[in-house]
């Protein structure tokens, strides 16, 4: 090791070592975090028969006055560790304890997903799009921990509670979520997989890849109609802006009938929605389209 980086360990671990119990205890759970993480958060995923909740608030401004933890946002509260204390923190956790603090922490943020992407429909749209901006790195590492362990429910719910803020946003990693999701061994029986599969159509489209993108968003209606639920409109939203791109207007309008027809059965707010992100963007590049194909005027 290099000397510096021998006596950074160093320094951590003194500090460290002056910790009570109780706060060393929550200082290595709080090292399942990625990026910044509120009270809430910490209450929610780190408290348990060890950790009383009720205490939870003042070990971490313990944390935070013995410098192990920054406060960086007083308002939300928001707090964050330095990368070199996470990793120390990390390994003070046993694998045992490790999954299980990893578990709750992707459930929470799997709640905090599903939560905001049900106010992207009504007027807490803004306040939701912060609060997903503020967890993403936490939203990721829920997605990683999904696919590590392969649960299923996890992985496809998030996704699925996430799709509107990443077309909306242009946060494209989220399709990319949605490949590695429906992947999943058995995946294909759960409620969510056609939204899914519907999503990873929809990244495919925005990729330009429009051959993926029919083929995918063909899987995923067969699958809503195997499963007989409602695909929310996200299969037919990529296949028609997918078939207006290639060039056939025909069946692109067609889609966007049945993307209609979905969003119907939802809330006003969703056909809202659909038609802003979906319908609106494609007929306009084709109105363009006809428009430049018309001869120059004399």
């Amino acid at each position: 090791m290099i000397p510096r980086h021998r006596t950074l360990q160093d320094l951590v671990k003194w500090s460290h070592d002056l910790l009570a119990s109780d706060e060393q205890h929550l200082f290595a759970r709080l090292c399942v975090f990625a990026g910044s993480f509120g009270l809430d958060a910490v209450e929610e995923v780190c408290a348990d028969q060890d950790l009383d909740s009720s205490g939870v608030s003042l070990l971490l401004a313990n944390l935070v006055d013995k410098s192990m933890v920054h406060l960086i946002d007083e308002d939300l509260p928001r707090y964050r560790l330095l990368e070199t204390l996470r990793d120390y923190g990390r390994d003070r956790l046993g694998k045992a304890e490790r999954d299980l603090v990893r578990s709750r922490h992707a459930a929470w943020y799997l709640e905090v997903a599903e939560r905001c992407g049900r106010s992207l429909a009504g007027p807490d749209e803004a306040s939701a799009v912060k609060m997903l901006d503020r967890d993403f790195d936490n939203l990721r590492a829920a997605h990683l921990w999904s696919i590590e362990h392969s649960d299923i429910d996890v992985a496809l719910r998030l996704v699925a509670g996430l799709r509107e803020y990443s077309f909306r946003c242009m946060h494209a990693e989220v399709t990319n979520w949605a490949d590695s999701a429906i992947a999943l061994p058995e995946a294909s029986g759960h409620d969510r997989y056609p939204v899914a599969v519907g999503v990873a159509a929809y990244g495919r489209f925005v990729r330009g890849d429009l051959e993926s993108a029919i083929e995918l968003g063909e899987q995923a209606v067969v699958a809503a109609q195997q499963l007989a639920i409602d695909g929310s409109g996200i299969a037919e939203r990529a296949l028609g802006n997918a078939w207006f791109y290639r060039g056939d207007t025909e069946r692109g309008v067609e889609w966007m009938d049945r993307m209609l027809t979905s969003a119907r059965k939802g809330s006003p707010a969703r056909l809202a929605m659909l038609c802003t992100c979906g319908l609106l963007p494609t007929l306009a590049s084709a109105t363009m389209s006809a428009v430049r194909s018309l001869p120059p005027t004399v």
